[in-house]
């Protein structure tokens, strides 16, 4: 709830209790990576998202974490490994896939669906789940070389 009302210190408080009293508990963690991500606080995101993988290395929504992380900071050839580990896991992710898919035309490797001199590209990405609204997070994203 404190999520969706975006009260990301009490949120984080919370989570903290709860990653205090079941550590292993690895939706604990992604949820308080999010809040963070949410808050603008990227490398604590970062820290988050690696104790989900941690504990589950498969967790697609991490995965895809971290894709959207790296993107804010600038960084798309550290986002695109990411983006394809999430969407092993999960393909129905259409969002990440369209991000996969902007990233490839950007660098040239979109194959027979490459856009000559592709520049620029726009993606829309939904994320799922947050106090229990689904695709409660989005980012649109304009990526360009």
């Amino acid at each position: 709830e404190q999520m969706n009302l975006r009260r990301g210190p009490t949120a984080i408080a919370i989570f903290t209790r709860i990653i205090e009293k079941k550590p292993e508990f690895a939706e604990g963690w992604n949820k308080r990576a999010t809040v963070h991500f949410l808050m603008g606080e990227y490398e604590k995101s970062l820290h988050h998202c690696d104790e989900v993988m941690k504990r589950n290395p498969s967790h697609f929504g991490a995965l895809a974490g971290y894709g959207q992380i790296y993107l804010r900071l600038g960084l798309p050839e550290r986002a695109l490994p990411y983006f394809q580990r999430a969407l092993a896991v999960n393909p129905n992710m259409e969002g990440v896939a369209q991000m996969v898919e902007i990233l490839w035309h950007l660098q040239g490797r979109a194959g027979e669906r490459q856009v000559d001199n592709a520049r620029v590209g726009l993606t829309q990405c939904t994320g799922g789940g947050i106090a229990g609204v689904d695709h409660a997070a989005s980012s649109v994203h304009l990526l360009g070389v």
